[in-house]
C-alpha cells in the first residue's frame, strides 16, 4: 500500500516503508493522491515541469518509480492515479481507539506545516495548488486534534490527554479553541433524539455516515441545525429534485464551500460521482449534508450513497421524507450496508409537557398552572406534535400566557406555506383534484370521490395513499397497551387524510367560488342519506335556504341527562422531567403517547363524524378502578353519527362503566347508550373511581378534537401505566 505522509514534510513509504525519491517524484504521488482522480500525462508533465521537455521528464520519473519497486502505473497508461492512503486519513481512522498510552506516538506524526519540501516546485499553477492544499490540511490537522481532546474531555481522567494535545497544537502554531457543542437547556425540544445524532459526530471523520430521518422537513432542518450547533460542523441543506438539478446543486454548493467556481459539467454519471467525490474528501471543516423531502423516484440518489459511504471524509449525510414510504424504498435500493454506517431516527411529535418546556411564556403570571397546562395541551394538539407549527401558533398570540383555544384563529399561513411546499412534485392536475378532496370533511369510500372527481377518482387515491397523504379511515381502531401496537386494517373501504393541518392547507390554496361551488355539490349530495351532514356543508358555505332544508330532514335530537357521579376534583401530580416517551399514531389521526408521566392522547380531526379509539388493556382479576386525569380540549357534534361521542369511556370484562364528556348535550335518536353520562369538566385535574368485573380494561373515546391527559390509572392498586424506571427502559 502507497502512503503519503503530508502532515509536515512530504514523503513516501510502500508497504510501511520509506522510500527514498525524487522531489519531483514526491510531488507527483502527492498530488495523485490528494486529488483522488485521474490525470492525463501531458497535463501532470506541465504542472510539474512547465517546459518543452515536460513529459520525457515525466517518463524517466515513472521509470524510476518502477525501478525502485513501485510499480502503480501500467507501461504507456495515459490517464495516470494512485491509490494512497495519507497519513490525515490514517490518524483519523485511529482516533475512536486513542488511548492515553497511545497519544504520544499519535501526536509525534503531527510533525508540521503541511506539505513542507513542496516549495518552489513545478509551475505556478502547481505552487497555488501547493498553498491551497497546505491551507486545508492545516484546518484539517487542527480538526483533528480538535477531535482528539474532545475525546478525552469526555473521559474521566482525561484531562493529561487535553494538555498534551494543546502543548501539540501550539507547537505547530494552530489555533486550539475549546470545541465541544453547548450544553443543551433541560427544555429544548427533542433533546434525546439531538444527543443521539451528536454521538455520531466523532464517528463520522473515520468514515461517513447515514442517517435516514422522516418528518416534516421545517422541523428537521431546524433539528440538525441544533445537532450541529457550537461544534466544527458545517450544514448543507439541499432540497430534493430530479436526478441532474439535484447533481448540479449538490456540485454548486460544495464548490461555494472551497470558495471556488462550480466544475465543468462531467460527461457522465462515474464523471460526476468523482467531481463530487473529490469536493467531499478535500472540504476544510466536517459536513452535515441533507438531501430533504425525497419522493422515492431519485434513482441516483441509492448509487450515490453507496459510493459516498465508501469515502474517507468527515461526512454525515441525512436523507428526509414526509412520509417512511421513501425511505423505506431508498433503504431497500441500498441493499447491503455496514450496519454501523446507517442509522434510523424517528423525530416524535411533541407532547403537553415538551410545549411546556418550549414555550415557558405559557407558564407566565396572570396565567395558572391550570391555564398553563390547558394552553400547552392545546398547542400540542391543534400543531399535531410539530415543533414549527406550535412555534408558529404561539407568534401569532396577542397574548402568549393567555390559554390557547382551539377557536384562537386559523391555521397560521407560514405552517399552510411549508405544508404545501412538500407537495411542489405533484402534477399540477393531481394536486388540484387532491384539492377538491380535502373539501371532503368525513371519511369517503372510492363511490363517492368518483362523484366528485369523476374517472381520476382511483388513481388519485392510489397517489395519495402512496404519498402517505390519505389512508384508511377505520370506524374505530385499537392500540394494545402498554406496547403502543396500532395495526391498521387495508380492507376498510373508506379513506381520509392523515394530517388535518394538511387538509386545511390544501382547502386554503382553492379560491372562495370553489369552495362555495364545492360546499353545495356536497350539500345537495348529502342532503336525502345524512342531512345533518349536508347542513354541516351548506352552513360552511353561507347556504342558508340549503341549510334550512337539510335541518328540517334531520332527526330531533334527545336530550341527554347526568347519570353517573360528576368527576371528582384531584390535585396535580407532582412535577418531574418526562422521560421515555413514546407515541403511535393512527390513520385517525389520534395520538397516543406513554412516558413517565402517564398516557396522553391528542387528536386534531376534521369537522365530521368523530372516529372511534379503543385502548386495550391486559386482563385483570377485577376490583376498583382509579383513574387520575384532566381534560382541556374536546369537540364533537351529536348529530353527524348515531354513535355518541364522549371524551373518556371505560370497561371492565365486557363491561361498561360509563362516558364521560364536558356537558350532556344532546343524543342522536339512534344513539345505542349503554352506560350513563358523567361529567369530566375541562381544564383541571379530576379522578374517577369504580369498580368493574375481571377481563380486560378498555379505555375508549370519541371525537373530533380531543387533549386528554391521564397521569395514573390503576386497577386492584395495580399501575397500568409505566412508571419512571418502565419508561426510561422502553428507549
Amino acid at each position: 500500500m502507497l502512503g503519503i505522509h503530508v502532515l509536515g514534510h512530504v514523503g513516501v513509504t510502500w508497504l510501511g516503508k520509506p522510500v527514498a525519491l525524487s522531489a519531483k517524484a514526491v510531488a507527483l504521488l502527492t498530488y495523485l493522491a490528494l486529488e483522488q482522480q485521474p490525470y492525463h500525462r501531458e497535463y501532470l508533465a506541465e504542472l510539474l515541469w512547465d517546459h518543452a521537455s515536460a513529459p520525457s521528464n515525466l517518463r524517466v520519473e515513472l521509470v524510476r518509480l518502477k525501478k525502485q519497486g513501485l510499480d502503480l502505473f501500467e507501461p504507456r497508461q495515459v490517464m495516470l492515479a494512485v491509490d494512497a492512503e495519507t497519513d490525515l486519513l490514517q490518524l483519523q481512522r485511529a482516533l475512536p481507539e486513542l488511548t492515553l498510552d497511545t497519544l504520544p506516538g499519535w501526536l509525534s506524526r503531527v510533525r508540521g506545516v503541511p506539505l513542507s519540501g513542496l516549495e518552489d516546485l513545478g509551475s505556478a499553477q502547481f505552487r497555488e495548488w501547493t498553498d491551497m492544499r497546505r491551507s486545508q490540511l492545516t484546518d484539517a490537522a487542527e480538526q483533528l486534534l480538535l477531535g482528539a481532546a474532545q475525546r478525552f474531555r469526555q473521559v474521566p481522567g482525561g484531562e493529561p490527554g487535553v494538555a498534551r494535545i494543546r502543548e501539540r497544537a501550539a507547537f505547530l502554531g494552530l489555533d486550539l479553541p475549546e470545541w465541544s457543542a453547548p450544553p443543551l437547556p433541560s427544555e429544548t425540544p427533542l433533546l434525546a433524539e439531538i444527543l443521539t445524532l451528536r454521538r455520531l459526530l466523532p464517528a463520522a471523520p473515520q468514515g461517513p455516515q447515514l442517517v435516514l430521518l422522516p418528518g416534516q422537513s421545517a422541523t428537521q432542518q431546524r433539528f440538525l441545525d441544533e445537532v450541529i450547533s457550537g461544534t466544527a460542523w458545517t450544514a448543507l441543506h439541499l432540497r430534493s429534485a430530479p436526478n441532474r438539478l439535484l447533481r448540479a446543486a449538490l456540485l454548486h454548493h460544495l464548490a461555494a464551500l472551497h470558495g471556488t467556481p462550480a466544475p465543468a459539467p462531467a460527461p457522465d454519471d462515474e464523471g460526476e460521482l468523482l467531481q463530487l467525490a473529490h469536493l467531499l474528501v478535500t472540504l476544510p471543516r466536517p459536513l452535515l449534508l441533507t438531501v430533504h423531502d425525497i419522493k422515492g423516484h431519485e434513482t441516483w440518489l441509492a448509487g450515490a450513497l453507496r459510493f459516498l459511504l465508501e469515502l474517507r471524509a468527515p461526512l454525515l449525510l441525512t436523507i428526509t421524507a414526509s412520509t417512511p414510504r421513501p425511505l423505506r424504498a431508498l433503504r431497500q435500493q441500498l441493499g447491503r450496508v455496514d450496519p454501523g454506517l446507517l442509522h434510523a431516527l424517528h423525530l416524535p411529535p411533541l407532547g403537553t409537557l415538551e410545549m411546556l418546556r418550549l414555550f415557558p411564556e405559557l407558564s407566565c403570571p396572570p396565567a395558572s398552572p391550570d391555564e398553563a397546562y390547558m394552553s400547552a395541551a392545546t398547542l400540542a394538539q391543534r400543531s399535531e406534535g410539530c415543533c414549527f407549527a406550535a412555534q408558529a401558533m404561539q407568534q401569532v398570540q396577542s397574548h402568549p400566557a393567555r390559554p390557547w383555544t382551539a377557536d384562537s384563529g386559523r391555521q397560521p399561513e407560514q405552517v399552510t406555506e411549508t405544508l404545501l411546499a412538500e407537495l411542489y412534485d405533484l402534477p399540477r392536475a393531481t394536486y388540484r383534484r387532491l384539492q377538491t378532496l380535502a373539501m371532503l370533511t368525513d371519511p369517503f369510500d372510492l363511490s363517492l370521490a368518483e362523484q366528485v372527481l369523476g374517472d381520476e377518482a382511483a388513481s388519485t387515491l392510489r397517489q395519495a395513499c402512496e404519498r402517505g397523504l390519505i389512508a384508511p379511515s377505520p370506524e374505530t381502531e385499537d392500540v394494545v397497551m402498554p406496547a403502543l401496537e396500532y395495526r391498521l386494517n387495508d380492507a376498510v373501504p373508506h379513506f381520509a387524510f392523515v394530517s388535518e393541518a394538511q387538509r386545511v392547507a390544501l382547502v386554503a390554496g382553492l379560491g372562495s367560488a370553489e369552495r362555495h361551488d364545492l360546499r353545495g355539490r356536497l350539500a345537495r349530495l348529502y342532503l336525502g342519506p345524512q342531512p345533518a351532514l349536508a347542513r354541516l356543508y351548506a352552513e360552511r358555505g353561507g347556504l342558508s335556504e340549503l341549510a334550512a332544508r337539510a335541518q328540517a330532514a334531520s332527526p330531533a335530537p334527545l336530550t341527554a341527562q347526568w347519570q353517573l357521579p360528576a368527576a371528582r376534583p384531584a390535585a396535580a401530580p407532582a412535577q418531574a422531567t418526562e422521560t421515555g416517551r413514546r407515541e403511535s399514531q393512527t390513520t385517525n389521526g389520534y395520538r397516543v403517547a406513554l412516558s413517565s408521566a402517564g398516557l396522553e392522547v391528542l387528536r386534531h380531526g376534521p369537522p365530521g363524524p368523530a372516529r372511534g379509539l379503543r385502548l386495550r388493556f391486559p386482563a385483570g382479576p377485577g376490583g376498583v378502578w382509579h383513574l387520575r386525569l384532566r381534560l382541556d380540549v374536546y369537540a364533537a357534534q351529536w348529530d353527524l353519527q348515531p354513535e355518541v361521542p364522549y371524551a373518556l369511556g371505560l370497561t371492565c370484562g365486557g363491561q361498561s362503566q360509563g362516558l364521560w364528556r364536558p356537558e350532556p348535550g344532546f343524543l342522536h335518536p339512534l344513539a345505542p347508550l349503554e352506560a350513563g353520562l358523567g361529567e369530566l369538566p375541562r381544564g383541571r385535574w379530576v379522578e374517577l373511581e369504580g369498580q368493574g368485573p375481571a377481563g380486560p380494561l378498555v379505555l375508549t373515546v370519541r371525537a373530533q378534537q380531543l387533549a386528554l391527559t391521564i397521569s395514573d390509572l390503576t386497577w386492584n392498586s395495580v399501575s397500568l401505566l409505566p412508571g419512571p424506571e418502565t419508561a426510561n427502559h422502553s428507549l
